[in-house]
């Protein structure tokens, strides 16, 4: 597993990063990946009810309401959108 990391890393090196940051950056993609998926598994309980959460916000406020239906959106979009923001900052694009 430790010599798996060999690919990426030479490829972000390649791409202008120091070997620290390459790291860094790993661990924000990481990081990001595990806290997506653990979201699009809770969006399945009653915690995510997009009902119990019209009702909450209430009429008077329709883009918090339109908000939580992007939340429900396409998944792979949202995951892409998402994914294409923290590597653009990175200055990094996956090939």
């Amino acid at each position: 597993m430790l010599r798996a990391q060999e690919h990426w890393l030479n490829a972000w090196v390649e791409a202008g990063l120091d070997v620290a940051d390459a790291v860094q950056a790993a661990q924000l993609v990481t990081a990001f990946v595990v806290g997506f998926v653990i979201e699009e598994q809770e969006r399945t309980s009653e915690r995510y009810s997009l009902e119990q959460r019209d009702e909450a916000v209430g009429p008077d406020a329709p883009h918090v309401v339109e908000a939580g239906r992007a939340l429900f959106a396409d998944a792979d979009s949202r995951f892409d959108w998402h994914l294409d923001t923290v590597l653009n900052r990175i200055g990094l694009r996956l090939e």
